[in-house]
């Protein structure tokens, strides 16, 4: 169950730099080419590797609402509902934080110069690993 959110988690991380980097040297509209034919490669591949499965006749309303008397059903929903709407909001809230911190990112650097900021930021991350290796609770501490 948890191979599908890894999978989602693993393309948006590898996709976004590979995207890049083919848009660097094909340009935008090269980029999208390449996906369009990976996505046409995927499809092809789905027809020639997935089994045909029968369809069924029966389309009733009825007959869909009473699955939902299964509570095995129910729980793998809902199960799948709360990891979607968990992975999403995380997501979300990342890629939040990501906007907010190039916007505020850029006029900090409009207002005080890249070199000022670049300076800031590295006391910050260095004062950050300061603390988290001079913490008693970990084992790189110099105690």
């Amino acid at each position: 169950m948890i191979v599908i959110p890894a999978i989602i988690a693993a393309a948006s991380v590898l996709g976004i730099p590979i995207g890049v980097f083919i848009g660097e040297y094909l340009g935008w509209r090269g980029a999208f080419i390449v996906m369009g034919l990976f996505s046409f490669a995927v499809l092809v591949l789905m027809f020639i590797c997935l089994p045909s499965l029968p369809g069924s006749t029966s389309s009733h309303t009825k007959a869909f609402f009473v699955q939902f008397k299964n509570t095995k059903l129910v729980l793998g929903l809902l199960i799948t509902l709360f990891l979607v709407l968990g992975s999403s909001a995380y997501i979300a809230t990342f890629n939040l934080a990501i906007a907010l911190g190039a916007y505020l990112g850029g006029l900090l650097v409009d207002n005080y110069g890249l070199d000022s900021i670049l300076l800031i930021a590295i006391l910050f991350i260095a004062s950050a690993l300061l603390c988290v290796f001079s913490s008693k609770y970990t084992k790189c501490s110099a105690k």
